[in-house]
């Protein structure tokens, strides 16, 4: 793709201004910086849109593939007018047509998180408060913090930049940091107090459906990030795949309470749920990325 746009510009440098131009290739943050100066003080503009018309199609096309496009007139040496452009790399290792259907697809599977644990939220909520869970009650507000998430992504697919991506991955770190910290105060209170929590069949069925499901999303969000390049995606796949990881082990420890009557399982549940959101928080913090 990049060989596309030096090719647009340069051919527009060459045909509509006189004498030599330069060209000037950076790579920065996640893009790629073509700059083109020629000694023609216009600036090029983009002709309407007119699929019928032959030739003159050049910036039009540079503009559908880069992020941004700035002209400006001002002397460097014998040149006066500079053009430059921005494209992601990510564009340039994937076709136009394909990205998007990616992005797509990205935007599908988010999608489909979001719905699910909207749902979750009532549904757990409902089962922790009858069976007095602390397990079902940290794994609703893990739901939250994957909607959270999810709604982190769609944001960051719908634009590009360095900067958005850092912000993106904070907010879903600082999710998961104020998770820990409330499953660990709960967890611990609830084991001092030998508070024993009631059976929960609602709970059961609804962790043992949501690991499944979850497994499933993250597997193609990993793909899709991977295709993309997306850090943020694949980080929130990691986020869908503990979801998953998460709902089993709740589900074990329902399951312990009911069948064995070992009551301490779910607060020691509430603990695994603590472990993993302190290393994802760990990671996005301080991981490379």
């Amino acid at each position: 793709m990049v060989e596309l746009v030096v090719s647009e510009l340069a051919t527009n440098a060459y045909k509509y201004a006189p004498g030599p131009f330069l060209l000037e290739l950076e790579v920065k943050d996640g893009a790629v910086g073509v700059t083109v100066w020629d000694i023609d003080p216009t600036l090029p503009t983009t002709c309407p849109a007119n699929p019928g018309r032959g030739g003159r199609h050049g910036l039009e096309v540079v503009l559908a593939v880069c992020r941004s496009l700035v002209g400006s007139v001002h002397h460097r040496g014998a040149f006066q007018t500079e053009v430059q452009v921005w494209e992601d790399l990510a564009v340039t290792s994937t076709d136009g047509i394909t990205r998007q259907v990616l992005i797509r697809r990205g935007f599908a599977l988010e999608y489909a998180t979001l719905g699910w644990n909207v749902i979750g939220i009532v549904v757990l909520a409902v089962a922790a408060v009858s069976a007095r869970s602390v397990a079902l009650a940290g794994f609703g507000l893990d739901s939250l913090i994957e909607i959270g998430a999810s709604t982190v992504v769609i944001w960051e697919l719908s634009g590009t930049g360095e900067d958005r991506r850092r912000r993106a991955l904070n907010l879903i770190g600082i999710g998961f940091a104020l998770l820990a910290v409330y499953l660990l105060v709960q967890s611990t209170w609830v084991l001092v107090c030998s508070f024993r929590p009631h059976h929960s069949p609602l709970g059961i069925g609804w962790t043992g459906v949501t690991a499944a499901v979850m497994f499933v999303l993250a597997t193609g969000k990993a793909r899709t990030g991977s295709a993309l390049d997306n850090p943020v995606l694949k980080t929130e796949c990691r986020v869908t795949l503990i979801d998953g990881l998460l709902a089993v082990a709740v589900l074990l420890g329902l399951l312990l309470n009911s069948l064995a009557g070992l009551w301490w399982a779910d607060p020691a549940a509430g603990y695994v749920l603590v472990y993993y959101a302190l290393r994802e928080a760990k990671e996005i913090f301080f991981g490379e990325h």
